[in-house]
């Protein structure tokens, strides 16, 4: 990629609503206007897709279809809607299926919190000037926050130059801190969950979505 070729602010605040919609992805449950957003937003990216993400990609495109396609008759009844919020909390709230949502608990065997992981996030912030939004009941190693912690990152150089050191950072952070752990997450909710589920069609979608956008970094220092 070509950063002289692209409009780099609005490629920025392309990829700053990119991980503001990933901060929250599994944060509550999920409407189905919301499902409908996250669709267009993986057909947005479908252009800068890689050979493995496309494949990905097409596979979540089907499932999320199929999904839309079940329950476009009941998008707006309440029955509907506390049955997409008792399916949340049974995957990342309570029950024995919860899917923890942080690299800590997805990369430990045994669920527990590898303590390396949320300690190394914390002393990256630290670094960076990040702290937790206010009243956030997330670790800090967790999909929530570290996609927080890239929009600030983003709107510190909205208007600005992108300097090498910018785009360093951000391949450092979404290298060795996010992508180290996403697509095992992923496996495992694909794993836990049922077929039919819209978490197992979405389970996938961090980790492909995110992958790209570190492949577009990429392209911009070459």
């Amino acid at each position: 990629m070509n950063a002289e070729a692209i409009d780099m602010d609005l490629f920025m605040k392309g990829r700053f609503n990119l991980y503001s919609e990933l901060s929250t992805l599994f944060s509550s449950f999920l409407s189905y206007e919301r499902v409908s957003v996250l669709r267009s937003l993986i057909l947005l990216y479908q252009e800068a897709f890689g050979a493995e993400e496309k494949l990905a990609a097409e596979m979540i495109i089907s499932k999320i279809t199929a999904w839309m396609d079940t329950n476009r008759a009941k998008k707006d009844n309440v029955d509907f809607e506390l049955e997409m919020a008792r399916e949340h909390t049974k995957y990342f709230v309570l029950g024995v299926k919860k899917v923890p949502d942080t690299a800590s608990a997805v990369l430990s065997v045994k669920k527990l919190i590898k303590r390396e992981q949320w300690v190394d996030c914390r002393r990256y912030y630290r670094k960076y000037g990040f702290s937790l939004p206010a009243g956030a009941g997330k670790l800090e190693d967790s999909l929530e926050i570290q996609c927080l912690f890239i929009c600030t990152m983003i709107r510190k150089r909205f208007g600005a130059e992108i300097s090498e050191e910018f785009l360093s950072t951000q391949r450092d952070f979404i290298g060795n801190h996010m992508l180290n752990w996403l697509g095992l997450f992923g496996e495992k909710l694909i794993a836990m969950s049922s077929a039919d589920s819209i978490y197992n069609a979405l389970a996938m979608v961090p980790y492909v979505l995110v992958k790209t956008d570190l492949e577009c970094i990429i392209g911009l220092s070459e």
